[in-house]
């Protein structure tokens, strides 16, 4: 029989036990609480990290996209400026005085008084665009810097919509263009209309280029708009892709406009396909120049001898004698532009057939390709060539 005391001591027991249950208790809540906070705190980081990784991806992504967008941009609004004044009395102006001290100020004094340059009429040109004109030449070939030459020229690009020019200044730039044979009334212009709408487009695409960095500065890393990076002479390649494609002809009062109705938005695979013939025309292009440099030094070798063995040169070994640093330096120019462009090239053809993010439009995984120059370059020793803007 137990006594009060051993009653009092098993009831102290089972109090003790069951402190100790409730601490015990106590004690896992508290580890599980903790685990519970590091798992959370782990998954968190781990979040942050994968926020991150995406965040520099989309970056890169979007830098690299920009930088494409702008080579090509550069590329197309070279090529037309090149090709502007390559069709144009100015590149042999140029020519005749880039070696003066005055060279500048003789140059428009022709344009204004009435020499005669082209055709048998001298040329009076307004003193104002001629000066204009005559600054933007030497700015494409000095300064290698076709911004000035593309910012008159396109300043007609809608010539053929309307009745005359929109201001006085565009009037006197038709005129000067009608008298330098770049334009002509009653005749075809579509090559100059042409080069003029493309330059057009390569200074809209500056402008949404601009906004897209602004954009992508503020933490925005998609292309929200639409470039046409197509130069208007190869517009005519939407008859060659759909050959029941057929021009439309839109006859005004001033000029005739051909319009093609080509999208500027095609496939990747497109787009990937004519940016190999862009590379594949460079080498040829190349090629072309490497002949010319070999007969510069053929027609040099038989000026030479003729000479040491006292015959008389024709008059065209003469003259090739008398410019061969002028034609060497150019070739040598023309050959240096067209390898960096075929650098350029190749890059960008890797960079659509591994990607194809240029000018990506989510919903259907277009672009829009770059220019493509023409299958043979006209490349005229007594030119110069602004290939390599």
């Amino acid at each position: 029989m137990s006594t009060p005391l051993q009653a009092l001591e098993r009831m102290l027991l089972s109090q003790e036990r069951r402190e100790q249950s409730r601490v015990q208790e106590s004690l896992s809540m508290m580890q599980l609480a903790q685990s519970a906070a590091a798992q959370r705190q782990s998954a968190l980081a781990q979040s942050r990290q994968l926020a991150l990784q995406e965040q520099k991806q989309n970056i890169e992504v979007m830098g690299a996209n920009i930088d494409l967008l702008q080579k090509v941009n550069k590329t197309m609004k070279a090529k037309s400026a090149s090709n502007f004044l390559q069709s144009s009395p100015l590149s042999s102006l140029y020519l005749q005085y880039k070696g003066e001290t005055d060279g500048l100020t003789e140059a428009v004094k022709d344009l204004t008084k009435g020499k005669v340059l082209i055709g048998d009429d001298g040329l009076k040109l307004d003193v104002d665009i001629a000066r204009d004109l005559v600054a933007a030449t030497w700015s494409a070939y000095e300064e290698e810097n076709p911004d000035a030459i593309v910012n008159l020229a396109s300043r007609l690009h809608y010539i053929d919509k309307v009745e005359k020019p929109q201001n006085n200044y565009d009037e006197k730039l038709y005129k000067a263009f009608v008298q330098l044979g770049i334009l002509g009334e009653g005749v075809d212009n579509q090559a100059s209309l042409n080069q003029f709408k493309t330059m057009k487009k390569s200074l809209d695409n500056d402008v949404k280029l601009t906004e897209e960095m602004i954009e992508f500065a503020k933490g925005d890393f998609t292309i929200n708009r639409d470039f046409d990076l197509i130069s208007e002479d190869l517009k005519q390649l939407s008859v060659d892709i759909d050959p029941d494609t057929k021009p439309d002809t839109k006859p005004t009062n001033i000029l005739t406009e051909v319009d093609t109705g080509f999208e500027s938005i095609v496939d990747l695979q497109t787009a990937a396909k004519y940016a190999n013939n862009n590379y594949t025309s460079l080498i040829e292009q190349r090629d072309e120049v490497v002949d010319k440099i070999k007969d510069l030094e053929k027609n040099l070798n038989t000026y030479n001898v003729l000479t040491e063995v006292g015959q008389q040169p024709s008059q065209f070994l003469k003259d090739v004698n008398l410019k061969q640093d002028s034609l060497k330096s150019e070739l040598d120019k023309q050959l240096n532009n067209l390898s960096k462009e075929i650098n350029e090239s190749k890059e960008m053809t890797r960079r659509l057939n591994l990607a194809g993010v240029l000018g990506y439009v989510p919903d259907d995984n277009q672009l829009v390709i770059p220019q493509r120059p023409k299958t043979s370059m006209e490349i005229d020793t007594m030119r110069p060539d602004l290939t390599g803007f």
